[in-house]
């Protein structure tokens, strides 16, 4: 979202009509309520502590602001980050973010926002992400051993700190240096009541163990140590345990050793049971008292040295710890260096404890105390008992301060004064907004505070984006690269933020500033494009030249092969079979080609198939279903079924719409009719009967006078057996009942048998068990009789089937 869209109140107060200091504490109370926490003043930011964690950080909002310039997205404090770094690695110069504000107003959180913003959007890498992480970590131990509750802020910060992140030219930390400034060492010893000493003594005590407690001689209780304050021993939100905990592992992730780790520890114990000791008279021998003047503070001096000389000592390690890799590249460089030696020399080589470079003995001079000549006293200040900036600076060579660019700021404020959440405080507000001179800066801002360049500087910068002066490498005159600057800078669509032309340098107001900015990136991205666009594809024709050589005999082959399957297609096309029931295929003209071939013929049958069904009308396929079950009834098994493949399933045999008895005989719709010749039980002679098949039920009728005789169910038929001998249709049908089973003569076996499978299959669920052998067993009521077929002796014009019983148990079938 931007700057203006969507936004609550004025994002930057040097758009705030009416500006005055009532209008400037409505806008920033405003944007408290609504939880919008930063305003910008121009490209500083001023932020009012929520004393609450918002969901305005983390991983998401790094990747939304790193990739937009600092007006196009709401007022943040990773905005001011990108800023500087971004900067720093297009300028190839230093930055410095200033962070001011009273006790409590969010200085600390500040810092470490800023500092996980640049670890995060930094190139990766083994050792990138150790010094990364180092940084990050050193902020746990020095707020413990710096940090303390006071009645205006729960985490005070008691000391100053400056920090210095190098990095190299591809944006990456190489490493820090942090120099402290104005320590509260008095906090050992005495603080007000309701405020905490630092927070170091009470996290070891929560947090420590019982061994290592027994160790250090110390108990668990605080009240027993008279430098820490019982009442407000333990601080609302705040784990002392946790953070001892977190302290331990940022001091390993650090570099510190065990030994190291306990060193302190036990030097932290040592101040605690110093603060118990009682300084008593002593008496003579002969009981006399001895007088003496004594400081009612001298047994204090040591505690609030040793704790002083122990975050000195940190300070150094942190220093050394994190200055490994700047160090080695510092050492790297020309050894052509200041003073005729290198970087390395006057940084001294720690790791073999050599002390006398001038680095390492200003450390020392911080440490230890004693006298020193006047001459020197405008560089190591009393005051701050350290090494002054100005001695390291001269020393490493470099011209005035640490930092020569403009710097951004971040302006923190306090609503109010009880810590509490959503509570605005006006007048608390208007006083901190008062002597950090924000209506000010805010009245410079709208005066056009520029930004300012040299002429041969923002040519170099900004010549991309000229659009009718082609500016090659150039060597010029200052009149001369005046003239190119009005004839780009002029003819922009933006031309009215154009504010002044100097004879050495041009003023560019900021906001105008960042519009160059994007549009400079942009051509530098579109640059980007087509250099990357121009070398793949070199990179790629270079690789298909080489691909094609290579693969010359490979390309040939392919090609040969497409020619012969092209072909083998072609031919197939012009020779496929035009009728379903033809059966020739076209040879493969290849052996390679025999398995494609067959599956092609598999496919055009199907083809051929599926397009005859499509046609086909749907009687003629029950038809056709019909004449397949049959097909898979007795194909290979009945010597007579191929003769009966061409003749068509009637199903009707007997005119059956002319015998209205015999319509009235079936329960519903028949599925066939027709005359058959009923074997008699007693004497094997044939009677001639009509029968019905419906779906439910086998009816046997008399043929002259239409009587139903036998009624059978189709539940009740068990078994169908059928002779094998050609010219005999004689089926059996055996059914669960009394009379027995049923020996039929039928002209249409196959048909019969055929629907009557169909019929119990849609009725039962079930199959029809159908037999075809020699000969089979007739279940009658009066017993079995076994039929047996022979061969008749009479003639060959006989064409009569003829039945004869044979005995009480045979009945003998004679063959035409």
């Amino acid at each position: 979202m931007s700057l203006i869209e969507g936004s609550v109140g004025v994002g930057d107060m040097v758009l705030l009509e009416p500006l005055n200091e009532e209008s400037l504490l409505k806008n920033l109370d405003k944007r408290f309520q609504h939880k919008e926490i930063y305003t910008y003043i121009g490209n500083v930011v001023v932020s009012v502590n929520p004393y609450q964690q918002l969901p305005i950080y983390g991983p998401e909002f790094i990747d939304k602001y790193k990739d937009y310039n600092f007006y196009e997205l709401k007022p943040h404090i990773y905005a001011l980050a990108n800023q500087a770094y971004q900067s720093l690695k297009d300028h190839d110069r230093d930055q410095c973010i200033l962070i001011t504000g009273e006790s409590g107003s969010g200085k600390t959180e500040a810092s470490k926002l800023v500092m996980s913003y640049v670890a995060a959007v930094c190139d990766k890498g083994e050792q990138v992400n150790s010094v990364k992480e180092q940084l990050l970590q050193s902020n746990p131990v020095l707020e413990a051993f710096g940090n303390a509750k006071t009645i205006r802020n729960d985490n005070s910060s008691r000391f100053g700190k400056y920090m210095d992140i190098e990095f190299d030219f591809k944006g990456s930390p190489l490493g820090g240096v942090i120099t402290n400034y104005l320590l509260e060492k008095s906090r050992v010893v005495k603080h007000v009541k309701g405020e905490r000493n630092f927070h170091i003594f009470y996290q070891l005590l929560e947090g420590a163990d019982a061994q290592l407690l027994k160790a250090l001689r110390l108990e668990k209780n605080v009240s027993c140590y008279s430098y820490l304050n019982f009442e407000a021993s333990r601080v609302g939100g705040m784990d002392d345990a946790a953070n001892f905990r977190a302290v331990q592992n940022a001091m390993n992730i650090i570099g510190f050793s065990t030994e190291e780790i306990q060193k302190i520890l036990e030097v932290i114990a040592i101040v605690l049971k110093l603060g118990n000791v009682e300084l008593g008279d002593e008496f003579q021998a002969n009981g006399v008292s001895g007088s003496s003047i004594r400081n009612e503070n001298g047994n204090d001096c040591p505690s609030w040295n040793l704790l002083c000389n122990i975050h000195l000592f940190l300070l150094w390690m942190i220093f050394f710890l994190l200055g490994r890799s700047w160090s080695c590249w510092l050492g790297r460089q020309s050894e052509g260096g200041h003073l005729g030696r290198s970087w390395s020399y006057w940084l001294g080589d720690s790791q073999r404890g050599t002390s006398r470079k001038v680095l390492v003995l200003l450390g020392w001079e911080t440490v230890r105390g004693g006298h020193l000549g006047r001459s020197w006293s405008c560089w190591l200040g009393d005051s701050q008992r350290g090494t002054s900036r100005k001695v390291l600076v001269l020393l490493a060579g470099r011209q005035g301060g640490p930092c020569h660019e403009p710097s951004p700021f971040r302006r923190c404020i306090k609503p109010n004064e009880h810590q509490q959440r959503g509570l605005f405080s006006s007048e608390l507000v208007n006083t901190q907004a008062r002597y950090l001179g924000l209506l000010e800066n805010v009245r410079v801002r709208r005066a056009g505070y520029a930004y300012r360049q040299v002429y041969s500087v923002f040519l170099e910068r900004y010549r991309m984006l000229g659009r009718t002066v082609k500016m090659p490498r150039w060597r010029l005159r200052i009149h001369q690269l005046v003239t190119l600057v009005q004839k780009i800078y002029r003819g922009w669509r933006c031309r009215t933020n154009y504010q002044l032309m100097r004879k050495s340098q041009i003023l560019i107001s900021s906001w105008f500033r960042g519009n160059m900015q994007k549009k400079r990136y942009g051509k530098i991205k579109a640059s980007t494009l087509l250099i990357q666009a121009f070398v793949r594809g070199w990179k790629t024709r270079k690789e298909y030249r080489k691909y094609f050589r290579s693969g010359a005999a490979l390309q040939l082959s392919n090609f040969i092969y497409r020619r012969m399957v092209s072909g083998f297609l072609l031919g197939l096309k012009n020779n496929l079979p035009t009728k379903i029931t033809d059966n020739r295929w076209p040879p493969p003209p290849y052996k390679s080609f025999t398995l494609a071939n067959q599956e092609l013929k598999i496919i055009y049958h199907q083809w051929k198939c599926k397009k005859y069904r499509d046609q086909l009308s749907p009687q003629k396929k029950e038809v056709l279903k019909e004449k397949l079950c049959a097909s898979e009834l007795f194909k290979g098994k009945k010597a007579s079924y191929p003769e009966s493949v061409p003749v068509p399933f009637r199903g009707d045999y007997v005119m059956l719409h002319g015998k209205p008895k015999l319509q009235k005989a079936g329960d519903g719709p028949v599925l066939m009719a027709e005359t058959v010749n009923k074997v008699n039980r007693a004497d094997g002679k044939m009677v001639p009967r009509i029968l019905l098949l419906t779906k439910s039920h086998v009816i046997l009728a008399d043929a002259k006078g239409s009587k139903v005789k036998s009624v059978m169910g189709l539940e009740s038929v068990d078994e169908v057996s059928r002779l094998s001998f050609p010219p005999i249709p004689l089926p059996k049908i055996s059914s669960v009942g009394s009379k027995g089973d049923f020996l039929l003569v039928s002209e249409h076996a196959i048909e019969l048998l055929t629907k009557l499978y169909q019929a119990t299959l849609d009725k039962m669920k079930r199959p029809l068990p159908i037999t075809v052998t020699e000969e089979f067993t007739v279940k009658f009521k009066e017993g079995n009789l076994t039929v047996k077929v022979t061969e008749s002796q009479m003639g060959k014009g006989n064409n009569k089937l003829s039945c004869k019983k044979k005995g009480h148990n045979q009945l003998e079938v004679f063959a035409p």
